[in-house]
C-alpha cells in the first residue's frame, strides 16, 4: 500500500485556479507536450508519503498518528505564490522535474504540520516517511526521465494574481495497486480545527 498525506484543496480554489492557469497550459502544451497535466481532482499540497507500506496495522498506526498529531493545530490560511519547477530538495522524484504552485504566505504553517507528522509517524514506524519540506501544489509532471527537461525560464516569467486557501483538515489517501492494474484508493481525514 502507498501512502499520502495531503491538505486537500476546497473545490471553488480548485475551479477558480483552474480558471487562472489557462496560460500555463498553453505555454507548456506548446513547448512541453509530453508533460502530463494533473486533472483538478488530483490537486492537493502533500505533506509527506511512504512509496509502500505492507501492513493494514501500519496503515491503522499511521492513521491514528496523524490525526493525533493534527487535532488542535488549528487553521491554515495559503496564499499562492509563483510557479516553479520542483524537486528543490526531495530526492524522491530523481530527474523527474514537476510544476508545482507555491505558497507566498502560510507555507510556514505547512512546513511545520509536515515535520509534526514526519516526526511522529518515524517515530511510529522503520520505513522511511519522505516529508516534503516546501508545500505546493503540483500541476504538472514529467512522465519518463529520458525526455527533455521543462522550460524553466517560461515557468519562472509566468505570473498568477494571488489566491487565498483556508486548509481546515488532512487527507490520509491510501491506495493499493491491484493484480488487475488498477488503483483502489480510500480517504480518512482528521480536521485541523
Amino acid at each position: 500500500m502507498r501512502i499520502n498525506i495531503a491538505l486537500p484543496l476546497p473545490r471553488p480554489f480548485k475551479y477558480e485556479l483552474d480558471k487562472r492557469t489557462g496560460a500555463l497550459r498553453k505555454v507548456l502544451f506548446r513547448s512541453s507536450p509530453h508533460y502530463m497535466w494533473l486533472d483538478k481532482e488530483e490537486w492537493r499540497v502533500t505533506l509527506g508519503f511512504w512509496g509502500k507500506l505492507g501492513d493494514a496495522i501500519d496503515v491503522e498506526r499511521v492513521c491514528m498518528a496523524v490525526e493525533q498529531e493534527v487535532f488542535g493545530f488549528g487553521l491554515i490560511i495559503g496564499v499562492t505564490g509563483k510557479f516553479e519547477t520542483f524537486p528543490k530538495d526531495c530526492g524522491y522524484y530523481g530527474h523527474r522535474n514537476t510544476v508545482g504552485l507555491s505558497f507566498e504566505k502560510g507555507s510556514d504553517r505547512m512546513a511545520e504540520l509536515s515535520g509534526r507528522i514526519a516526526e511522529k509517524v518515524n517515530g511510529l514506524l522503520s520505513s522511511k516517511y519522505i516529508q516534503f519540506k516546501n508545500p505546493h501544489i503540483t500541476l504538472v509532471r514529467k512522465e519518463r526521465r529520458r525526455r527533455p527537461a521543462l522550460p524553466v525560464g517560461w515557468v519562472k516569467k509566468l505570473e498568477l494574481e494571488p489566491l487565498e486557501c483556508i486548509f481546515d483538515k488532512v487527507v490520509v489517501y491510501i491506495s493499493d495497486k491491484r493484480i488487475s492494474g488498477g488503483v483502489y484508493v480510500l480517504q480518512r481525514s482528521a480536521r485541523l480545527i
